[in-house]
């Protein structure tokens, strides 16, 4: 039993006899079975995972069997088939753009975090995470009272929709953190203790390119 190129193999048991490397690559190809009587059964268990692919493909695994003494005498089923589709993963990308390449202290800087589903299947339960400079501090109230982050939906179409941001003022240990005008010694509307924001969507958001767009605003210190 050769695996097939869209698998990667993981680990067997057999019932009896060994399944071998014969070519030397890690990966077993050949199961030796020293005998087996009349009316026997002899079984073997592969594991295997779907290896990282791009686009709709199908494993065919195809197994065949000789019986070395030459006294198997139908040959007829002395092979079998079966195939295994498989759909690849979501692939997200995220890319970091700022207003400024340079600052100086007391300058606001505008981030957006573009994020893409640039696979071929649909993402869900999405969970955007994004790491605050420790020189800058998070600009509240931004796009309304409350408002200190804005989502853009990008095209085609999903039915992403973003749940409330979390915040943490430790390193991201814990998002329970509920940020303040002035916190951490920042200027009046900012907060210095804010170190991470993560933002939980419902929904879904397909591939092929599906996109969104998260702004929010941080002050140099």
């Amino acid at each position: 039993d050769v695996l097939p190129a869209e698998v990667v193999y993981l680990s067997h048991t057999a019932s009896t006899g060994s399944y071998v490397d014969t070519n030397s690559n890690g990966i077993p190809d050949r199961w030796n079975i020293a005998s087996l009587g009349a009316q026997a059964v002899a079984t073997l268990t592969i594991s295997v995972r779907a290896a990282n692919v791009t686009a709709p493909s199908t494993a065919i695994n195809t197994a065949t069997l000789t019986a070395w003494t030459g006294e198997n005498f139908y040959t007829g089923n002395d092979s079998a088939t079966v195939s295994t589709s498989i759909t690849p993963s979501p692939l997200l990308s995220v890319t970091r753009f700022a207003s400024a390449a340079q600052a100086n202290p007391g300058q606001v800087i505008r981030y957006n975090i573009y994020v893409s589903n640039i696979g071929y299947s649909t993402a869900t339960t999405v969970l955007a995470v994004d790491a605050l400079s420790p020189f800058t501090a998070f600009r509240l109230n931004t796009f309304g009272a409350g408002q200190h982050l804005s989502f853009t939906q990008g095209s085609p179409s999903s039915t992403l929709v973003m749940g409330a941001p979390q915040y943490s003022s430790n390193g991201g240990a814990t998002f329970t953190y509920v940020p303040v005008s002035g916190g951490g010694g920042a200027p009046a509307g900012f907060d210095g203790n804010v170190t991470h924001v993560r933002i939980p969507f419902t929904g879904s958001m397909p591939g092929g390119g599906s996109n969104f767009t998260l702004t929010y605003d941080s002050v140099v210190e």
